[in-house]
């Protein structure tokens, strides 16, 4: 999954590196099987789940999700993504953005 305090970055076809984003406040990638990204992003004041640049989780006004404490502990099953948040294990479904404790 990468560093916790990585930028987001994929490959391009010849094989190098190439960074998702530049805002200095993006880390824990976690590529999807489809080919997707999914990483957490600070921009905004309230880090939250961010897909392929749209924000999934922490709008304004919506209940709070925590992010992953342990991204090395983040594991696909299913349609889900399972994290550790420091208090117990949440999920998130990359594909509707919903989201719950385990």
């Amino acid at each position: 999954m990468g560093e916790a305090q990585s930028e987001p970055r994929t490959l391009r076809t010849d094989g190098t590196p190439e960074a998702v984003t530049h805002d200095g406040q993006s880390d824990r990638p976690f590529p999807l099987p489809d080919g997707r990204l999914l990483w957490i992003s600070g921009a905004g004041g309230r880090a939250g789940f961010i897909l392929d640049g749209q924000r999934l989780t922490n709008h304004p006004g919506q209940p709070f999700v925590p992010v992953p404490a342990f991204p090395d502990r983040t594991r696909l099953e299913g349609e889900r993504v399972i994290y550790d948040a420091g208090d117990g294990e949440w999920w998130i479904n990359p594909t509707t953005g919903e989201a719950g404790r385990l």
